[in-house]
């Protein structure tokens, strides 16, 4: 064994030397554009009335000789009628009509039915003031969060986030979490842009979140310390170019570290080795998807003791992660 297999398996931690016949097991995946399930085709949802809703209903005679209303100029409209708990609703010469569970068009069909006991060729009218049985909830890191209706436009998870104003910044560092009932589901919004937009239901609640993705880079490079992510799925070569690349006169080739740590007790860390001296050191490079929290570090002489590589990756994400929290 070699002294950084050693000192890898004293500390518990799987190393790795990255090279074309390792690579695979940690290639990055292409971007595809692939829709996430979900029951609910985007825009196949019948809305229907509820409890809450406020409704202008307006009710006239179509026919010449009506009286009850005075004919259609003198039609009787209704600005603000409310569906109450039991989900009915109360109009004059209609009287008491279910209202909940129907959709506008079925409750226009109701009154009008109602009122052809009593009128000559009567008809109805019912608009959505105010849509609380058909809205859904969107916060966080959004310009206009609050209540959005589903009756605007509002059909899918993209469709809320553009209405409450966007996001600012790269899509890969912002999250969507889905509350459903009991279902919570964490989305990228970067998944919803490449074909993973879905349905949304009424009573949904989408929280925005910042996340932002990021590396950390030590040791002999042009700059250090901790960087974003510069695209969704990032590579060890991209990674190395944010960080302004290897420094000339410091870096040793050959240490190239990447170091992985696991969140779950069960998981053990990792290290990866890649000399980039190697002809196909590039390709490799450009081949291993960086995730976040990994920490890379490039070494200024040929170590023989691997603790000079982990002492300072294990500091540096110690303080790191002491200052997000501190941060937030």
């Amino acid at each position: 064994m070699t002294s950084v297999e050693e000192v890898a398996a004293d500390r518990d931690i799987v190393f790795t030397t990255l090279a074309a016949d390792t690579v695979n097991a940690y290639r990055r995946t292409p971007e595809i554009d692939r829709p996430l399930e979900n029951n609910i085709p985007i825009g196949q949802m019948r809305l229907r009335l509820g409890p809450g809703d406020v409704l202008r209903i307006q009710m006239f005679e179509t026919g010449t000789t009506g009286s009850l209303f005075g004919g259609p100029e003198g039609a009787g409209l209704l600005n603000r009628v409310v569906i109450d708990d039991r989900g009915t609703i109360n109009l004059p010469y209609a009287g008491s009509l279910k209202g909940a569970g129907l959709t506008p068009a079925e409750l226009q069909a109701a009154i009008t039915e109602r009122l052809s006991r009593i009128a000559v060729e009567p008809a109805a009218y019912v608009e959505v003031l105010e849509d609380y049985s058909n809205s859904v909830m969107i916060a966080g890191a959004v310009p206009q969060p609050g209540r959005l209706s589903l009756r605007t436009g509002v059909a899918s998870a993209l469709d809320a986030i553009n209405a409450a104003g966007g996001i600012e910044g790269a899509s890969w560092h912002h999250d969507l979490v889905l509350r459903r009932d009991d279902i919570v589901r964490r989305y990228t919004v970067s998944q919803l842009l490449n074909g993973g937009d879905f349905a949304l239901e009424p009573g949904d609640r989408l929280q925005v979140a910042f996340e932002p993705k990021r590396f950390i880079a030590l040791g002999a490079l042009t700059t250090s310390g901790a960087f974003e992510f510069p695209t969704p799925r990032p590579s060890l070569l991209d990674a190395l170019a944010t960080a302004r690349g290897l420094s000339d006169r410091q870096a040793n080739r050959q240490g190239v570290y990447l170091f992985r740590p696991q969140d779950r007790p069960e998981e053990r860390h990792q290290l990866f080795l890649l000399d980039m001296s190697e002809p196909d050191s590039i390709l490799v490079a450009d081949a291993f998807a960086v995730k976040p929290g990994d920490a890379i570090y490039v070494s200024n002489a040929i170590l023989t003791d691997v603790n000079k590589v982990l002492d300072p990756i294990l500091r540096s994400i110690a303080i790191f992660n002491f200052s997000t929290t501190v941060g937030e």
